[in-house]
């Protein structure tokens, strides 16, 4: 033997220990889906007999389904490892030759070599990324592109001959597979691998950061919460980003002695920074936003106060609002004069949230496509409903979106994205292919049984059911009086409030955030509140930053501002507000409650 087959036998031995491991490696947060599995493939071929002697059919075929690195390959691995059973696996785009009827010659080699393997012992035919072997049919399509397809059901048609053969095919786009194959009879079962959840992603952590070398500052709990939308690859990404940037981190003197050299929490929440979900790559809507806190924010209080109950409140303290009955707000309106903060006040509710921020406009939407704008609006409510909890935050929604007419006869795209929003917002619309909470099904006006803590069954209506999912739209606009009225009615746009021009405390408390970090000398803050009418929270920025430039006109070697750059300043920047503005931006009726006086 060689020097190179040595070698190559050496590192063949070592990747086949490794794969070993991992097939071995237990699975966190999947451990139900992989007792099921477990079952399927033992106990059709331990009751072979009963079986045969009765009507009853066994699965011999299960499709997993579910965004990419939930886990779907790694769950089969593990099911064949603990059941002992043979595993053979297809790679669609591995088996696909260059030649005509090479594919179809590899495809029956490996349909051989699995009957003789079933014939021995337990068998399972994994075939990874399924819907590449057997697309859905186009209209138009030669029959000639379809003969893999062909070859693979009339595999499946005769799969009732094996008891100990299991077909277990995995893929992430259920809609792009051929609905001939997802009949009973060929794949029998369907199942949901879904986006972990809270639980899942702490058993998930648990498991990968048990292999690392950890510092005594690591929160588990709050790892698995700021972690929302992510998947198994994503959480296993993590853990080896903050172990790399524990090991480059070699300039760091405060730790104790027995802490260096290990990880610590800050690793994971730099390592954080740089990874973004799967789920939500390649989204329009994703954006990286500065973080930004209320106290950044000066006045307000009131409107802060109803932002936090309607935005904040449900994602953090869901129990709480499960206590008391109360339905998720599934949407936020804010309105008001431009400058006013709003965006800067939904930026702020997501940062302390920690919920999946996802912005969408006007020039992102509309396509020159006829239905591409739908299609936006749809995609982006499902990467909001994979990384819930998230915020959906559509800016200057009088753009995107106006009033239906009447008068046209031909319905307009605003109009079709309009529909398409209402639906969306409603629930309605989601296709089971693309659904990532999963849940039994039920019929309209019954409710499923849900299981209580003390053992007792009690009922859950539907509309709690979808509120899990934590989806909060929150729209602004400075023109309320064009948006239609079927988005602006109660459980659609449940919270509409509305964000006022600074009074004189807020403007003071304004300019005392923006002059913060400014060197300043005897400037009457008060007073220039007071002269600082129809300002916006924008205008006064600007205020400071003209006086901070008036003084480095004077001296370019200033080190401070003085009341006269202020005042100068004042001259220079006029308030961008109006009494006709400020009267358009307001309610058009009162939406405090006022009883009638008898």
């Amino acid at each position: 033997m060689s020097r190179n087959e040595r070698k190559a036998k050496r590192e063949g031995g070592v990747n086949l220990h490794r794969e070993l491991q991992e097939m071995s490696t237990p699975l966190g947060g999947i451990e139900e889906i992989a007792e099921e599995l477990i079952e399927l493939v033992k106990i059709p071929a331990a009751l072979t007999k009963c079986l045969g002697n009765t009507a009853l059919r066994p699965v011999r075929g299960l499709l997993l389904r579910g965004p990419p690195g939930t886990g779907k390959t790694s769950l089969v691995k593990y099911v064949s490892c603990q059941t002992g059973a043979h595993l053979v696996t297809i790679n669609g785009p591995e088996v696909f030759g260059s030649r005509p009827g090479q594919t179809e010659e590899n495809l029956q080699k490996i349909f051989e070599k699995t009957v003789l393997f079933s014939e021995e012992g337990l068998c399972i035919l994994f075939i990874d990324e399924i819907d590449s072997l057997c697309p859905k049919k186009k209209p138009g399509e030669t029959t000639s592109g379809q003969n893999a397809s062909g070859l693979l059901l009339s595999f499946f048609d005769n799969l009732h001959e094996s008891l100990s053969l299991l077909v277990i095919g995995a893929t992430n786009r259920p809609g792009s597979l051929d609905p001939a194959l997802r009949r009973p009879g060929r794949l029998d079962k369907e199942i949901m691998m879904n986006i972990p959840s809270y639980q899942q992603r702490l058993s998930i952590l648990d498991i990968h950061i048990g292999k690392l070398s950890l510092g005594n500052d690591i929160d588990i709990e709050k790892l698995a919460r700021m972690t929302n939308g992510y998947v198994g690859a994503d959480l296993a990404s993590l853990c080896h980003e903050a172990a790399y940037s524990a090991m480059s981190d070699t300039k760091d003197t405060a730790g104790s002695m027995q802490d260096r050299g290990h990880i610590r929490m800050k690793h994971f929440l730099c390592a954080a920074k740089s990874i973004t979900p799967s789920t939500q790559k390649g989204s329009e809507g994703l954006i990286d936003t500065p973080p930004v806190v209320w106290d950044d924010i000066g006045g307000l209080e009131d409107t802060k106060l109803q932002i936090r109950q309607a935005i904040e409140w449900p994602i953090q303290h869901p129990e709480a609002f499960k206590r008391m009955g109360l339905p998720c707000p599934k949407g936020v309106l804010l309105h008001g004069p431009p400058g006013c903060c709003k965006t800067t006040l939904v930026r702020a509710a997501a940062t302390s949230s920690g919920a999946t921020f996802l912005s969408l406009s006007g020039a992102q939407l509309y396509s020159p496509y006829v239905g591409d704008s739908e299609r936006k609006v749809t995609e982006i409510f499902h990467r909001a409903r994979a990384g819930a909890p998230s915020i959906l935050f559509l800016d200057e929604i009088d753009s995107i979106i106006g009033k239906r007419s009447d008068s046209s006869s031909q319905r307009s795209v605003q109009e079709r994205v309009l529909s398409t929003l209402l639906n969306e917002m409603d629930g309605i619309g989601v296709r089971l292919d693309d659904q990532v909470v999963g849940g039994a099904k039920v019929m309209e006006g019954e409710v499923c049984p849900q299981e209580s803590s003390d053992g007792s069954r009690k009922v859950q209506s539907v509309e709690d059911a979808s509120d899990r999912r934590n989806v909060v739209v929150v729209a602004a606009t400075n023109r309320r009086d064009l948006l239609d009225d079927a988005l602006v009615r109660p459980g659609r746009m449940d919270r509409i409030l509305y964000v006022p021009p600074p009074d004189t405390q807020a403007r003071r408390q304004i300019l005392n955030i923006y002059t913060k970090h400014m060197p300043v000398l005897d400037v009457d803050l008060d007073g220039i509140a007071m002269a600082t009418e129809n300002y916006t929270g924008a205008d006064l920025e600007s205020l400071c930053r003209e006086a901070a430039l008036k003084a480095l006109t004077v001296d370019l070697c200033a080190d401070v501002v003085k009341m006269e750059h202020f005042e100068s300043a004042l001259k220079l920047v006029k308030p961008s507000l109006s009494g006709n503005l400020i009267q358009k931006s307001q309610p058009s009726v009162p939406w405090s409650f006022c009883p009638k006086k008898h």
